[in-house]
Formats: structure tokens, C-alpha cells, sequence
């Protein structure tokens, strides 16, 4: 069994590759921090290969570098609030096979496979379980959805490698840690990465349903806290300009809120209880019934403002 992982391993090593996204007028060797490095691995015969969006949506020109050989990539589609992008070389290189996410189970072995700081020669490997799954986590304004938990350990460099179950099939693209979580890192599905292809091969980028709104779930406590009338449910903190939810009206305050504009948490848009009908408890589940939404359908919001109750309709549009 042992001989078969070493196999296992060493053809899905065959597919990562080193990706440095640099200043165009800088030395890809220079030690000076001018760039971003990651991974990545080749998803098909004719040279796509996915990797994240933050290692290569700063810098104008990408290197993938493949067994010290350095190809020119060129960036085919880039997503932010998925965190991903495709990258497309002018040569034929090893292929990862692409598993199935809807089928991992907590506590299957899986395999980390990677460039952390950008060391030269073979990719590093690491190892642990699945720990947990429709994981979802905050970075910044960026709000990733359903990621897949592992234990196995992650470093700067590592973004964009394929996490593997012991058949060597891809089960996720690596994307983030928490800072402080020792043992906790999390990867996009690879499902989710195969529809993110398929729309930008077929459309010439990706999109999912969307309103236009950021916000952070209430608690009972927070509501205790800060009078926001409702134990459950979206407290809206930004409306984005020219979004669904701004033409609906939501962006539109009173002379108090004007007056009153910094305060926090911010009440000014008021909070979503429903969503055609349903309750609503959080963002996370907010953002689900929006990604499941038809866009142009349009929905009522049932939402609660300095006590008062009220219900707007809105249509969904998409984000890319």
C-alpha cells in the first residue's frame, strides 16, 4: 500500500507547478520582494492551469515554472471573490486527475502538494484529514463559501496546489489558513473550480447570482448590545454602487443616519430577516439563498430599521 501512495505522489507532483507573479521589469531570481509566489496544477491537455487569484491578479507578468523550466503564462480569467484564476501556457504538460468533491467524508486521508516560499526543485508535500466541510470564512471583504477544513499544514506558497485523496485525484484547490488556527486550512472544491472553468471557457468569465450587499450575521447578543431589533438575521454594512439592492432603495437613509453616519455597528441600511418568506439567521445562509437564486428573478427582503418593519423587492443580478 505504502509503495502505491509514493506512486500516487510523485504523478501528482508531476503536475504542480511554481507560479511567480512579478513586476514585468524585474529579475524573477531578484531576492527583493517585487511579486507574488504560489502554486498551481494543470487541469487539461492544452495547457490550462488553475491556481488562486490572489497570487496573480497584482502583477502584470506570470512565470510558471515547471521542473526548473520557466514558461510565460498568460491569464485567461481571474475571480477575487472566488479566488481563483486560470492560467494558460503554450505547452503540453502533466495532467492532474480531478476528482469529486460532493463525495469526501470527514476524516478521509488527503495530501497537500505545494511550493511554500517558493523553494526551488520538487514540490513539498504535507499530509493529514479532512476535518471539516461547507466551511465558511472571512478574509477582508472577501467572503469564501462551502471550503473544505483540513489539518494539513499550510504555508505562504502553498496557494493554488491541489489538496489529493490517496488515489491522487484532486479534491480542492488550496486557499487560505486562519492566522493563529494552527492545523487549520481550508481549500475551494473542486467541484466548485470545475464550473468556475467551464463558464469562463464557454462565457469568457464566471458569474454567480448576486444583490450587492455586504453585512455580518446578528446575534442575540449583539442585538442585546446594540438595539438592532431583531435576534437573527443580516445587519447591512455596505451597499455596493450601482448594485440590485441600491436600485431597489435600499442605499436610501433618513436625515438621522445622514446625520449620524459613523456609527457602529452601522444601522443605516438597516437589517434582512427574510428572503422570500424565509427566515434569514445569518450571512452565510443569506449568501446561499442569493447563489441559488435565478438571475432577473426578483425576490422580496423582508428587513427590520430603527424598529420598523418593511419588505422591498429586489432583482437578481450577478457578480463576475
Amino acid at each position: 500500500m505504502e509503495s502505491e501512495i509514493f506512486e500516487v505522489i510523485s504523478r501528482s507532483m508531476d503536475t504542480v507547478l511554481n507560479i511567480e507573479a512579478v513586476e514585468a521589469s524585474m529579475s524573477l531570481f531578484d531576492d527583493k520582494p517585487h511579486g507574488m509566489r504560489g502554486s498551481g496544477f494543470v487541469i487539461d491537455d492544452q495547457g490550462y492551469i488553475i491556481t488562486n487569484s490572489h497570487v496573480v491578479s497584482k502583477y502584470p507578468e506570470i512565470k510558471v515554472i515547471h521542473k526548473n523550466e520557466i514558461l510565460d503564462g498568460q491569464l485567461v480569467n481571474s475571480c477575487p471573490f472566488m479566488d481563483l484564476a486560470l492560467i494558460k501556457v503554450d505547452e503540453k504538460l502533466p495532467v492532474a486527475e480531478l476528482g469529486d468533491s460532493s463525495k469526501i467524508r470527514i476524516g478521509q486521508r488527503v495530501y497537500l502538494i505545494g511550493n511554500p516560499f517558493g523553494l526551488r526543485g520538487t514540490p513539498t508535500v504535507g499530509t493529514g484529514i479532512i476535518s471539516g466541510i461547507k466551511r465558511s470564512i472571512r478574509i477582508s471583504d472577501l467572503f469564501l463559501l462551502d471550503l473544505i477544513q483540513t489539518d494539513a499544514h499550510l504555508n505562504p506558497g502553498n496557494s493554488g496546489g491541489p489538496l489529493i485523496d490517496i488515489y491522487g485525484n484532486v479534491l480542492g484547490v488550496t486557499t487560505a489558513t486562519i492566522a493563529m488556527g494552527l492545523g487549520i486550512g481550508f481549500s475551494i472544491p473542486i467541484n466548485i473550480v470545475k464550473e468556475f472553468v467551464k463558464q469562463v471557457l464557454t462565457k469568457g468569465r464566471y458569474s454567480i447570482p448576486d444583490i450587492g450587499i455586504d453585512g455580518f450575521t446578528i446575534t442575540p447578543g449583539l442585538n442585546r448590545l446594540y438595539k438592532l431589533g431583531s435576534d437573527y438575521g443580516v445587519l447591512i454594512t455596505s451597499i455596493f454602487e450601482g448594485g440590485p439592492a441600491e436600485m431597489a432603495g435600499l442605499a436610501d437613509t433618513s436625515l438621522i443616519d445622514r446625520i449620524f453616519p459613523g456609527e457602529f455597528p452601522p444601522k443605516k441600511y438597516g437589517s434582512i430577516i427574510s428572503y422570500d418568506g424565509q427566515r434569514v439567521d445569518g450571512f452565510e445562509e443569506f449568501l446561499r439563498m442569493v447563489r441559488t437564486s435565478q438571475v432577473g428573478s426578483k425576490v422580496k427582503l423582508g428587513l427590520i430599521k430603527r424598529g420598523e418593519s418593511s419588505e422591498v423587492e429586489v432583482e437578481i443580478g450577478e457578480r463576475s
